[in-house]
């Protein structure tokens, strides 16, 4: 992944949030790629404030770039992630990559309604939100969103001086690059293969293979030609896939980081890999068999009100996610309180937090599920609760109204504490944990489990400057992500302190750092920048 960048953090020790200095920005959330911190003022008080900007005035929020936060970057393993494995049937199969050119260009003329033959970033937006595209449509509809800019930049002449959009010559120049692609990967990985097998016998040194090694091989009359074919291939491109390293050999490790350029090096293989992983996502988020399209999959709603229905998607909502997860183990009813359904195909949610506030959603639609929030087999109330979140924070005079509403929500990331105030009505302190002793942090914790109802309870890692210029990795020691929000579900006191059980809002496969995964409380302490727990 490269991810939204998470804001600055409260440097609170366990004061009340609302008696901490609230930050000041004139805009809850802000688009300049240089904003990196909040002006912070003071309030001591608890009076219920009317404006969202009074309501969510101690977000933290900051502008965004591709490298940083909690966006999910789409790799080969993302794609990977996306493919439906064999116990998940699915309704509608992730769309042939063959297939996707002709449906595209049928979607683009259902939207463009004018006929101008260039659908913009606006209609696009709009026909996300309409319930008629479904299956196949919806794929496509979900990776032409999600990769506008890309897309229209196909289409432009030296000058860019057409206004962007995406056209049927976007879609045939897509087709060119998604036949391009695959061909020069498959090529990379035939050459690693190759090197996996037979490197050892034709480098002198049994790790390298040199110019020297492959001119000898190549001069060996008796050399097969299945050799001979990959050694000229390997001559050829020898200057590609020579490494930093050792600039005077091939060992393995070059041929695997060949594999890895072929993948990620350039925009356009980007866009076919970004493509891919966007229809991948619509066909097993919304579209498989199992998931429940009603807002409460059961009967009784709180059986379905379960962290397991949250399932981050493309934008870098990670803080809201990971609050609304905390909520939803914690004290389910507040969130099936919140929710009222119309019987009109939409949904009317009430803030805790603000009161008086109505804000009414659609239903999610397919394409929504894919590139958002994910369905679940509990229902769809974790994307109408997205949704809802969306529209209110756009109730900001100071920002455009988003369409969809969620893409208002990932930009510059933001704060657990003010969204649990949001979803409970309670206030939530920030503690930071450096400092703090183990016994402190394991007190603090079952404080907060042990009550009834439990409290809401999230987790956070700072940004680390040298992950964002590549200097460190972007995952912790323990293989947690940098710069995301965690929710604690719940706490263990025992040996050596206890254990934690922590979740990811991407909602992965258990037992990993991507899912849901229980450590002992020394691992958490060494990963893990802050606590945040509702009062």
């Amino acid at each position: 992944m490269s991810f939204f960048e998470r804001s600055a953090r409260h440097s609170s020790d366990t004061t009340p949030a609302h008696d901490q200095s609230q930050l000041l920005s004139e805009q809850l959330f802000t688009q300049e790629v240089a904003s990196r911190t909040a002006l912070k003022g003071t309030s001591s008080h608890r009076e219920e404030s009317r404006t969202v900007k009074d309501i969510l005035g101690d977000f933290s929020l900051s502008g965004t770039d591709d490298a940083g936060g909690c966006y999910r970057r789409i790799d080969a393993d993302q794609i990977a992630a996306t493919k439906i494995d064999e116990n998940t049937r699915t309704s509608t199969p992730k769309i042939d990559s063959a297939e996707f050119a002709p449906v595209a260009k049928d979607l683009l003329k259902s939207i463009d309604k004018e006929g101008t033959g260039r659908v913009t970033k606006e209609q696009l937006a709009h026909a996300m939100e309409d319930q008629k595209y479904q299956g196949k449509q919806a794929q496509v509809l979900a990776a032409l969103f999600s990769s506008f800019g890309k897309f229209s930049t196909l289409d432009r002449d030296d000058a860019g001086d057409l206004e962007p959009g995406i056209t049927r010559k976007s879609i045939d120049k897509f087709e060119e690059l998604r036949l391009q692609y695959p061909k020069n990967l498959k090529e990379s990985q035939d050459l690693q293969h190759w090197a996996d097998k037979n490197l050892a016998h034709f480098a002198k040194d049994k790790h390298s293979l040199t110019p020297t090694d492959i001119k000898d091989a190549l001069s060996d009359s008796k050399l097969s030609p299945e050799n001979r074919a990959v050694l000229e291939k390997i001559k050829e491109h020898y200057r590609e896939i020579v490494g930093w390293k050792n600039p005077f050999g091939l060992g393995k490790e070059d041929f695997r980081q060949y594999v890895a350029n072929q993948k990620d090096q350039s925009p356009n293989s980007s866009l076919v890999m970004q493509v891919d992983a966007d229809c991948g996502r619509v066909a097993k988020e919304a579209q498989s068999a199992g998931r429940s399209n009603d807002l409460f999959a059961t009967k009784n709603p709180l059986d379905s009100i379960k962290p397991d229905a949250i399932r981050q998607g493309n934008i870098g909502d990670c803080f809201f996610l990971a609050a609304l997860a905390a909520v939803a183990k914690a004290q389910p009813q507040k969130i099936r309180d919140a929710i009222k359904d119309n019987h009109d195909g939409t949904y009317t949610v009430s803030f805790p937090g603000a009161k008086g506030e109505k804000i009414t959603v659609p239903a999610p639609t397919q394409a929504e599920l894919g590139l958002y929030n994910g369905g679940s087999k509990y229902g769809t109330w974790a994307a109408v609760m997205e949704e809802a979140f969306g529209k209110f924070i756009a109730k900001d005079k100071s920002r455009a109204n988003p369409v969809p509403p969620q893409e208002g929500i990932g930009p510059g990331g933001g704060e657990a504490g003010p969204v649990i105030k949001l979803l409970t009505g309670s206030y939530a302190n920030n503690i930071e944990l450096d400092g703090k002793t183990k016994h402190q942090i394991a007190h603090i914790l079952k404080a907060a489990f042990s009550t009834h109802p439990a409290k809401a309870v999230t987790t956070g890692i700072e940004v680390d400057v040298l992950a964002e210029l590549g200097l460190i990795p972007e995952r912790t020691e323990g293989n947690f992500l940098r710069g995301h929000e965690f929710t604690i579900l719940g706490f263990t006191p025992g040996a050596n302190g206890g254990t934690v059980l922590i979740r990811n809002p991407w909602g992965d496969k258990a037992g990993t750092t991507d899912g849901t995964i229980k450590v002992p409380l020394s691992t958490y302490i060494d990963n893990f920048g802050d606590l945040t727990v509702q009062e």
